[in-house]
């Protein structure tokens, strides 16, 4: 039985020319839309699952806009001690959501009213890693917490945990007040 080759084919490649699979892809590039005349803008492949996200601009010229990133305490000192997987996976989830995006792996932290502060959870050689993120506040994201889950009570964050990333939100609200509202 022969394949056939028609247009979903060939749109398929016209959308995906150029575009290198994998996480080391760097920034944003334009594509051509089938919305008519409205651009789509791509962002780098997810790393575990291969999958191109899509940003809708209305300006040929505008880029996604990318929200600067501010680390809380020892999160980024935690962070760079993770495996290296695990580092590019909770970083990818950092930059989706310093470009308004959100991680297939990233959740609300229950306890804080809402999806204002997020947790990504990354599986890696039978132990859980958690990045801790709020996106409550619109000109900034802030890195609350990173650390390797050791509970044996399921899947509960623990006490101590929980006491340390709200310390450090309150933290992050006060450095936020002082440096993107003066």
């Amino acid at each position: 039985m022969k394949r056939r080759r028609g247009p979903a084919s060939t749109t398929r490649k016209s959308l995906l020319a150029g575009h290198r699979r994998g996480p080391s892809t760097a920034g944003a590039f334009p594509l051509v839309s089938n919305k008519g005349s409205t651009p789509a803008v791509a962002l780098p492949w997810h790393p575990s699952c291969g999958i191109l996200f899509f940003v809708s601009t209305d300006d040929e010229t505008e880029q996604t806009s990318v929200k600067p990133l501010e680390w809380v305490g020892s999160a980024r000192d935690d962070l760079i001690d993770f495996p290296e997987a695990v580092r590019k996976e909770v970083g990818y989830g950092l930059y989706l959501a310093q470009t308004g995006s959100k991680a297939i792996n990233a959740k609300p932290l229950r306890g804080f009213g809402g999806a204002g502060v997020v947790e990504i959870v990354v599986q890696h050689d039978g132990s859980a890693y958690r990045g801790v993120y709020t996106v409550k506040f619109a000109r900034a994201v802030y890195v609350l917490h990173c650390f390797q889950k050791k509970s044996k009570h399921g899947i509960k964050t623990p006490q101590a945990e929980i006491d340390l990333i709200k310390r450090r939100f309150l933290a992050a609200a006060e450095h936020y007040q002082k440096e993107y509202m003066a």
